[in-house]
């Protein structure tokens, strides 16, 4: 079990995402107001769950981009398109970026690098609420019509990838389209089926969407952009060039949920959900070199091991599990319950993560340790700071408690959910 209190911060909005600078750091949150989903709240907790500072931003919530320099990137809404603000570590204003974006556009996702970000620009699907930067009712309308004189520009019926310089403009753009997919664990029935049931025919979706919780990956000379089906949640991942914006490769549709970087220009891609459940390596080429048979919350150590809780939308028994080599996959302990918070790996090789109703570890030799009943459908994401200090945000409020068996977060890769602290799933 832990040792010492259980501290708990308190804070004006309900947490979506946390992150740190480093280890001895203020945890810096961003979350929602109350029922308003359209303000986003930022704020700083120390290790003593004191609150340091808040303040609001127009928009809903995104992921905060810290930086090395204790700075941190806060996307919002603008008079016309998305904004990007940075944040002191006190909190106060030191600049303000407009992307170059099409007023159309919605922001699906974003990374900071040393001289800018990749944006990952999304169009407005049929059905979504017209965001308030939109310049006028005709816009507005023109989202929903599909007659000629309504249609969105064509170039902006897909997803786009921009690099963009510090001040907004885009050094390159490209189109990532979703169209004409097909996967053959999608099937209907209906009218004229006679009953049957048949593979669904290509398709274009209608909703477009970030692909996942790590959407946008970038290591060294590429970025992996994973865009969705809203309807199908079928989704293909684009490999892009990191300097010219040259589309390298991509996979094929499949049910793509968790993502990781595995090294420089490659990533993990899991796939879990229409009879699906596997993990495939992609090297700089966009071509898939190794596959396992699970899907999980991915750690990766200093000598490239992967491990995590297995994630899957079944019924069935799920493991923590080791990648082994040649495909192989190790079972440690079983799993019981379903949702996961994202775990974290120390320096010692445990992965501490939060599940059924418990803040939990699994040591390097797979044995499970529970630390602290917190009995609530936690999600997010496991901060492991210094001292053994684990942060978890439990339904609004952000707990944090101590395991003096705990080391410091592991050096390797992918030590916990978006690549480290600073939530900036960024290698250059």
């Amino acid at each position: 079990m832990t040792t010492g209190r259980q501290l708990s911060a308190r804070l004006p909005g309900t947490v979506r995402s946390v992150a740190a600078w480093d280890a001895s750091s203020p945890i810096l949150t961003t979350g929602v107001e109350g029922n308003d989903l359209d303000t986003t709240v930022v704020g700083a907790v120390d290790l003593n769950a004191k609150v340091l500072w808040h303040r609001r931003f127009k928009g809903k919530p995104t992921k905060p981009r810290l930086t090395r320099d204790r700075t941190v990137w806060i996307a919002h809404s603008g008079p016309q398109c998305p904004e990007l603000t940075l944040l002191d570590v006190t909190g106060k204003i030191v600049d303000t970026c407009t992307p170059q974006c099409d007023p159309s556009e919605v922001l699906g996702s974003f990374v900071v690098l040393p001289d800018g970000f990749i944006a990952l620009w999304l169009p407005a699907g049929q059905g979504h609420v017209a965001p308030p930067w939109l310049p006028s009712k005709w816009d507005r309308l023109r989202r929903w019509f599909p007659t000629k004189r309504a249609r969105a520009a064509p170039g902006y019926r897909h997803a786009r990838l921009a690099r963009h310089d510090l001040d907004g403009r885009a050094k390159w753009s490209t189109v990532l389209p979703l169209r004409d997919i097909a996967f053959r664990g999608c099937v209907y029935i209906g009218r004229g089926t006679g009953g049957k049931i048949l593979q669904t025919p290509p398709w274009t979706p209608r909703i477009v969407e970030a692909g996942g919780p790590t959407a946008l990956l970038v290591s060294g000379s590429r970025v992996a952009a994973t865009v969705r089906c809203g309807d199908s949640g079928i989704a293909v991942t684009f490999f892009v060039d990191t300097d010219t914006g040259r589309l390298i490769g991509k996979t094929a549709p499949g049910p793509t949920h968790l993502q990781a970087i595995a090294g420089p220009g490659t990533f993990l891609i899991g796939s879990q959900g229409y009879g699906v459940f596997i993990t495939r390596r992609y090297d700089a080429a966009g071509v898939s070199t190794e596959e396992w048979p699970t899907h999980a919350q991915m750690l990766i150590d200093p000598r490239g091991v992967i491990s995590g809780p297995e994630s899957q939308n079944t019924s069935g028994a799920q493991y923590f599990v080791r990648f082994g080599t040649d495909g192989d996959v190790h079972r440690g302990p079983k799993l019981s319950g379903y949702h996961t918070a994202y775990p974290a790996l120390d320096n010692n090789g445990a992965a501490v993560f939060w599940r059924d109703g418990w803040l939990q570890t699994v040591t390097a030799n797979l044995r499970m340790r529970r630390l602290l009943e917190l009995r609530t459908e936690l999600m997010g994401r496991v901060l492991l700071l210094e001292d053994g200090h684990i942060v978890v945000d439990l339904a609004g409020e952000l707990v944090i408690v101590r395991d003096p068996q705990l080391g410091p977060l592991s050096d390797g890769i992918w030590p916990c959910a978006d690549g480290g602290l600073q939530g900036n799933p960024v290698i250059v």
